[in-house]
Protein backbone atom coordinates (compact mmCIF):
# COMPACT_ATOMS: atom_id res chain seq x y z
CA UNK A 1 0.00 0.00 0.00
CA UNK A 2 1.39 3.78 -0.72
CA UNK A 3 2.67 5.68 1.72
CA UNK A 4 0.16 8.63 0.20
CA UNK A 5 -2.80 6.18 1.55
CA UNK A 6 -1.53 5.98 5.24
CA UNK A 7 -0.66 9.60 5.73
CA UNK A 8 -2.34 11.11 8.05
CA UNK A 9 -4.07 14.73 7.28
CA UNK A 10 -6.25 17.32 9.45
CA UNK A 11 -8.50 17.89 6.64
CA UNK A 12 -10.10 17.40 3.05
CA UNK A 13 -9.69 20.59 0.60
CA UNK A 14 -13.12 20.81 -1.54
CA UNK A 15 -12.34 20.30 -5.40
CA UNK A 16 -12.17 23.34 -7.33
CA UNK A 17 -12.20 25.64 -4.00
CA UNK A 18 -9.87 26.51 -1.03
CA UNK A 19 -11.96 26.08 2.36
CA UNK A 20 -11.79 22.57 4.19
CA UNK A 21 -14.95 20.16 3.86
CA UNK A 22 -14.19 18.43 7.33
CA UNK A 23 -12.03 19.34 10.01
CA UNK A 24 -10.55 16.29 11.78
CA UNK A 25 -12.15 17.14 14.76
CA UNK A 26 -15.31 18.40 13.32
CA UNK A 27 -18.08 15.93 14.45
CA UNK A 28 -21.65 15.89 13.05
CA UNK A 29 -24.53 14.30 15.12
CA UNK A 30 -24.47 10.71 16.05
CA UNK A 31 -20.92 10.17 14.43
CA UNK A 32 -19.34 8.71 17.96
CA UNK A 33 -22.38 6.09 17.61
CA UNK A 34 -21.18 5.73 13.95
CA UNK A 35 -17.66 5.21 14.99
CA UNK A 36 -17.85 2.74 18.05
CA UNK A 37 -20.53 0.81 16.34
CA UNK A 38 -19.10 -2.70 15.89
CA UNK A 39 -19.87 -4.46 12.45
CA UNK A 40 -21.49 -8.01 13.07
CA UNK A 41 -22.21 -9.28 9.68
CA UNK A 42 -24.75 -11.92 9.83
CA UNK A 43 -22.42 -13.24 6.66
CA UNK A 44 -19.45 -13.60 9.53
CA UNK A 45 -15.67 -13.06 9.18
CA UNK A 46 -13.79 -11.53 6.40
CA UNK A 47 -11.28 -13.85 4.73
CA UNK A 48 -8.50 -13.94 2.60
CA UNK A 49 -9.18 -14.72 -1.04
CA UNK A 50 -7.55 -18.37 -1.51
CA UNK A 51 -3.99 -17.92 -2.44
CA UNK A 52 -4.01 -15.39 -5.19
CA UNK A 53 -4.33 -11.24 -5.13
CA UNK A 54 -7.69 -9.73 -6.15
CA UNK A 55 -6.32 -6.79 -8.73
CA UNK A 56 -8.59 -5.03 -10.54
CA UNK A 57 -7.62 -1.15 -10.46
CA UNK A 58 -4.27 -0.57 -9.37
CA UNK A 59 -2.02 -2.70 -7.32
CA UNK A 60 -0.76 -0.12 -5.33
CA UNK A 61 -3.87 -0.02 -2.92
CA UNK A 62 -3.77 -3.64 -2.13
CA UNK A 63 -2.89 -4.39 1.49
CA UNK A 64 -1.48 -7.88 3.18
CA UNK A 65 -3.94 -6.69 6.53
CA UNK A 66 -7.41 -6.23 6.80
CA UNK A 67 -8.39 -2.84 6.11
CA UNK A 68 -11.57 -1.32 8.05
CA UNK A 69 -13.04 2.04 6.85
CA UNK A 70 -16.14 4.75 7.54
CA UNK A 71 -17.94 5.63 4.45
CA UNK A 72 -19.70 9.24 5.58
CA UNK A 73 -21.98 11.21 3.43
CA UNK A 74 -21.66 14.61 3.21
CA UNK A 75 -24.06 17.84 2.68
CA UNK A 76 -23.38 19.39 -0.55
CA UNK A 77 -25.95 21.13 -2.66
CA UNK A 78 -23.88 20.83 -5.52
CA UNK A 79 -23.20 16.78 -5.61
CA UNK A 80 -22.99 14.21 -3.65
CA UNK A 81 -19.90 14.02 -1.24
CA UNK A 82 -18.42 11.00 0.62
CA UNK A 83 -15.43 11.32 3.04
CA UNK A 84 -13.72 7.47 3.60
CA UNK A 85 -12.04 7.30 7.18
CA UNK A 86 -10.18 4.56 8.88
CA UNK A 87 -10.80 3.36 12.63
CA UNK A 88 -9.34 6.31 14.05
CA UNK A 89 -11.41 8.85 11.75
CA UNK A 90 -8.27 10.00 9.88
CA UNK A 91 -9.61 11.04 6.91
CA UNK A 92 -8.38 8.79 3.49
CA UNK A 93 -10.35 9.72 0.98
CA UNK A 94 -12.65 11.76 -0.72
CA UNK A 95 -15.71 11.19 -3.68
CA UNK A 96 -17.51 13.55 -5.45
CA UNK A 97 -20.78 11.78 -7.34
CA UNK A 98 -22.61 14.25 -9.85
CA UNK A 99 -25.73 14.25 -11.06
CA UNK A 100 -24.35 12.96 -14.13
CA UNK A 101 -23.59 10.00 -11.96
CA UNK A 102 -19.83 10.23 -13.29
CA UNK A 103 -17.75 9.83 -9.89
CA UNK A 104 -14.39 10.99 -9.08
CA UNK A 105 -12.10 9.77 -6.36
CA UNK A 106 -9.22 11.95 -4.65
CA UNK A 107 -6.64 11.01 -1.77
CA UNK A 108 -5.93 13.30 0.67
CA UNK A 109 -4.02 15.36 -0.79
CA UNK A 110 -6.46 15.88 -3.25
CA UNK A 111 -4.90 14.65 -6.02
CA UNK A 112 -7.88 12.63 -8.00
CA UNK A 113 -7.31 9.00 -8.10
CA UNK A 114 -10.09 7.50 -10.18
CA UNK A 115 -13.05 8.41 -12.67
CA UNK A 116 -16.05 6.25 -13.12
CA UNK A 117 -19.32 6.59 -14.12
CA UNK A 118 -22.27 4.52 -12.92
CA UNK A 119 -25.13 3.56 -15.34
CA UNK A 120 -27.91 1.56 -14.21
CA UNK A 121 -29.38 -1.21 -15.85
CA UNK A 122 -33.17 -3.69 -15.79
CA UNK A 123 -30.60 -6.51 -14.46
CA UNK A 124 -28.38 -4.30 -12.23
CA UNK A 125 -25.78 -1.20 -13.27
CA UNK A 126 -22.27 -0.99 -14.99
CA UNK A 127 -19.36 0.92 -13.68
CA UNK A 128 -17.71 2.11 -16.61
CA UNK A 129 -13.65 3.19 -15.29
CA UNK A 130 -12.35 6.36 -17.37
CA UNK A 131 -8.56 6.50 -15.98
CA UNK A 132 -7.11 3.45 -14.58
CA UNK A 133 -3.21 3.24 -14.62
CA UNK A 134 -3.47 -0.57 -16.07
CA UNK A 135 -5.86 -0.26 -18.84
CA UNK A 136 -6.20 2.23 -22.38
CA UNK A 137 -9.77 1.50 -22.25
CA UNK A 138 -12.48 1.83 -19.95
CA UNK A 139 -13.14 -1.08 -17.82
CA UNK A 140 -16.45 -2.33 -17.30
CA UNK A 141 -17.78 -3.70 -13.93
CA UNK A 142 -20.97 -5.55 -14.76
CA UNK A 143 -23.51 -5.75 -11.58
CA UNK A 144 -26.01 -8.81 -12.75
CA UNK A 145 -29.06 -8.94 -10.37
CA UNK A 146 -30.44 -12.80 -9.10
CA UNK A 147 -33.52 -13.55 -8.36
CA UNK A 148 -34.24 -14.53 -4.80
CA UNK A 149 -37.29 -14.43 -2.28
CA UNK A 150 -34.59 -14.38 0.73
CA UNK A 151 -32.51 -11.97 0.11
CA UNK A 152 -31.10 -9.17 -2.89
CA UNK A 153 -28.22 -10.93 -4.62
CA UNK A 154 -26.03 -9.67 -7.44
CA UNK A 155 -23.37 -11.13 -9.77
CA UNK A 156 -20.18 -8.77 -10.19
CA UNK A 157 -18.22 -9.92 -13.55
CA UNK A 158 -15.07 -8.33 -14.02
CA UNK A 159 -11.28 -8.96 -14.94
CA UNK A 160 -8.41 -9.85 -12.32
CA UNK A 161 -4.90 -8.61 -13.45
CA UNK A 162 -3.23 -11.08 -11.04
CA UNK A 163 -5.32 -14.18 -12.52
CA UNK A 164 -5.44 -12.87 -16.00
CA UNK A 165 -8.93 -13.84 -16.26
CA UNK A 166 -12.50 -13.13 -15.86
CA UNK A 167 -13.73 -13.54 -12.14
CA UNK A 168 -17.20 -13.08 -10.27
CA UNK A 169 -17.57 -11.76 -7.18
CA UNK A 170 -21.71 -12.78 -4.87
CA UNK A 171 -23.32 -9.88 -3.38
CA UNK A 172 -25.80 -11.02 -1.09
CA UNK A 173 -27.76 -7.81 1.00
CA UNK A 174 -30.24 -8.22 3.91
CA UNK A 175 -33.88 -6.28 3.90
CA UNK A 176 -32.80 -2.64 3.01
CA UNK A 177 -28.79 -2.95 2.40
CA UNK A 178 -28.59 -2.78 6.29
CA UNK A 179 -26.01 -5.77 5.69
CA UNK A 180 -23.95 -6.49 2.58
CA UNK A 181 -21.43 -9.77 2.31
CA UNK A 182 -19.18 -9.56 -0.87
CA UNK A 183 -17.60 -13.28 -1.64
CA UNK A 184 -14.97 -14.41 -3.97
CA UNK A 185 -16.48 -16.64 -6.50
CA UNK A 186 -20.04 -17.79 -5.85
CA UNK A 187 -20.82 -18.01 -1.80
CA UNK A 188 -22.90 -21.52 -2.36
CA UNK A 189 -19.26 -22.72 -3.83
CA UNK A 190 -17.43 -21.98 -0.83
CA UNK A 191 -16.24 -18.57 -1.99
CA UNK A 192 -14.51 -16.65 0.47
CA UNK A 193 -15.60 -13.70 2.21
CA UNK A 194 -13.28 -10.62 1.16
CA UNK A 195 -15.95 -7.57 1.82
CA UNK A 196 -18.49 -7.03 4.57
CA UNK A 197 -20.36 -3.67 4.83
CA UNK A 198 -22.84 -2.86 7.60
CA UNK A 199 -25.02 0.31 7.33
CA UNK A 200 -25.92 0.62 11.04
CA UNK A 201 -28.53 3.57 10.76
CA UNK A 202 -31.84 3.73 9.14
CA UNK A 203 -32.25 6.14 6.48
CA UNK A 204 -28.36 6.74 6.46
CA UNK A 205 -25.84 6.72 3.56
CA UNK A 206 -23.00 6.16 6.16
CA UNK A 207 -20.94 2.63 6.23
CA UNK A 208 -18.73 0.53 7.95
CA UNK A 209 -16.68 -1.55 5.47
CA UNK A 210 -14.37 -4.40 6.18
CA UNK A 211 -12.09 -5.52 3.24
CA UNK A 212 -10.17 -8.76 3.19
CA UNK A 213 -5.98 -8.90 2.86
CA UNK A 214 -4.49 -9.13 -0.85
CA UNK A 215 -8.05 -7.47 -2.69
CA UNK A 216 -7.53 -4.02 -4.85
CA UNK A 217 -8.95 -1.48 -2.29
CA UNK A 218 -9.70 0.99 -5.28
CA UNK A 219 -11.55 -1.87 -6.70
CA UNK A 220 -13.90 -2.48 -3.59
CA UNK A 221 -14.29 1.59 -3.70
CA UNK A 222 -16.03 1.85 -6.91
CA UNK A 223 -18.10 -1.68 -6.36
CA UNK A 224 -19.36 -0.07 -2.89
CA UNK A 225 -20.42 3.33 -4.91
CA UNK A 226 -22.06 0.93 -7.30
CA UNK A 227 -23.99 -0.63 -4.45
CA UNK A 228 -24.89 3.15 -2.59
CA UNK A 229 -26.74 3.48 -5.83
CA UNK A 230 -28.70 0.36 -5.67
CA UNK A 231 -29.16 1.44 -1.96
CA UNK A 232 -30.67 4.92 -2.87
CA UNK A 233 -33.58 3.45 -4.00
CA UNK A 234 -34.41 1.76 -0.63
CA UNK A 235 -33.64 5.16 1.37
Amino acid sequence: MTKGYLKLINNVIDVGGNEPLLQENEEEEGENDFYINNNKSPFGMVTKALNNEICVLNNRYISNTKTIFYLNCLINARNQQYIITDENKNNLFLCNIYNSKKCKLFDINNAELLQFHIKTTLDGLRLYVDNCNMYEDNLKIKFLQRKSMKAIKYTIEYFNQYTGREEILDVNCTSNYFNIGIYYGKRKEGGSLICSINRPQVLSKNLIIEIAPDVDIMFMITIIFGIIELLLEFI
